[in-house]
């Protein structure tokens, strides 16, 4: 467990990808990272094992980002396990494969829920949680 001296980040959608790649390099950083996912616990988990047999500290924190009591809980739970957040790395996201042709209002609510605005909107409400200096005002 990290003690509360750490710096710790949240990282969204780090199971994989890109996410994946930024958690990596936070952890080799000296952070301690919230690895969050949506779905898929195995892969969460996997980089969490990646990142702690490299030496770093980690914890995969499931969180549907288009869930702002989700997002609040995450943060919760960072604070307790690392005394709290300083930086805040939203990279989740979904991508529908679809032809505009073919996509459906379900399309629709992935660009509503994912998008920039919409994110922001949610995590917004979770920035006075980010310690000093980093807190945006």
């Amino acid at each position: 467990m990290a003690t509360k001296s750490e710096r710790t980040a949240i990282v969204t959608g780090a199971s994989r990808g890109i996410g994946a790649a930024v958690a990596q390099r936070l952890a080799a950083d000296g952070f301690a990272v919230v690895v969050n996912y949506a779905g898929q616990p195995e892969e969460a988990e996997g980089r969490v094992a990646a990142i702690r047999k490299a030496g770093g500290v980690a914890r995969a924190v499931r969180a549907d980002v288009s869930d702002a009591a989700a997002v609040r809980a995450m943060f919760d739970e960072a604070q307790a396990a690392y005394g709290g957040v300083d930086i805040l790395v939203n990279n989740a996201g979904i991508m529908q494969l679809a032809s505009l042709a073919e996509a459906d209002d379900a399309f629709s609510k992935i660009v509503l829920v994912t998008g920039a605005s919409s994110m922001a909107r949610r995590l917004w409400s979770v920035r006075s949680r980010l310690r000093l200096p980093h807190r945006v005002k």
